[in-house]
């Protein structure tokens, strides 16, 4: 299993939003459509898509996800409360920033956040984590026939470096649940700082080395052991007026 990362660029600020491709042999997977179709074909080549999965359905995460059905022709697979997301520009945070977008793909599986997909010979379960979206997912996606490479991706991520070729057994993507140095707004509709606490933390209960987040660079879970705590605390403190040090 290999990941490669499109970052893309949306209303121009500096936090673009990313597009993962997972290769395994000659099948991929797309983890969120905001990537342009051209640059999401550059790296799929001639391989077969299998699947898109959808973190959330925020505008940026979705916002060519029409034309990837078209282009691929596969299943689509997001949380069931995405489906309103997609014809409601407050919903989907599209009228805030670009101009209202509604999304017209069908071929759409909608998801509770408790089954098992084995998609492309990988194991995936998708775990809701509502907080940043009532609508948001992470997938935990495992390769038994993979070696792990724990030490090495540490060492790499660590140091901010590439690790896209590096064959990993169990990876993460987080969409805007967590960031390497941050966790998801709530500020949006639908979000929710409680419901953010209890998702952050069930993401420290999963076994995994490396995640792949909707923003910025990649963490790992030893990051996210610091990183989690940290950001919980604040809210609590910040958002919902609880202080744990008194």
């Amino acid at each position: 299993m290999k990941v490669d990362t499109i970052r893309t660029n949306w209303a121009e600020s500096e936090l673009k939003q990313n597009t993962h491709i997972i290769t395994v042999g000659d099948k991929c997977i797309i983890v969120d459509a905001g990537a342009k179709l051209e640059d999401v074909l550059d790296v799929v080549g001639d391989k077969k898509v299998e699947a898109i999965l959808i973190t959330h359905a925020h505008f940026d995460h979705i916002s060519n996800i029409d034309a990837y059905e078209i282009a691929f022709g596969c299943p689509i697979y997001m949380n069931e409360n995405s489906k309103k997301f997609l014809h409601d520009t407050n919903l989907n945070a599209s009228k805030y920033f670009v101009g209202d977008i509604i999304f017209d793909a069908e071929n759409i599986h909608y998801l509770k956040g408790k089954e098992t997909l084995n998609i492309a010979g990988l194991e995936i379960k998708p775990i809701y984590t509502p907080g940043h979206s009532e609508d948001s997912m992470c997938y935990l996606c495992s390769d038994s026939s993979v070696l792990n490479n724990d030490e090495l991706i540490e060492q790499r991520v660590g140091a901010k470096q590439d690790i896209s070729n590096i064959e990993q057994r169990s990876v993460l993507f987080t969409g805007d649940t967590c960031f390497a140095r941050a966790v998801g707004r709530t500020d949006l509709a639908t979000g929710n700082p409680k419901r953010l606490i209890v998702s952050l933390n069930s993401l420290l209960k999963l076994d995994f080395v490396t995640a792949y987040t909707g923003h910025m660079r990649h963490t790992t879970k030893t990051e996210q052991q610091d990183n989690i705590p940290t950001w919980v605390k604040y809210i609590k403190k910040h958002l919902l007026n609880i202080d744990d040090d008194k």
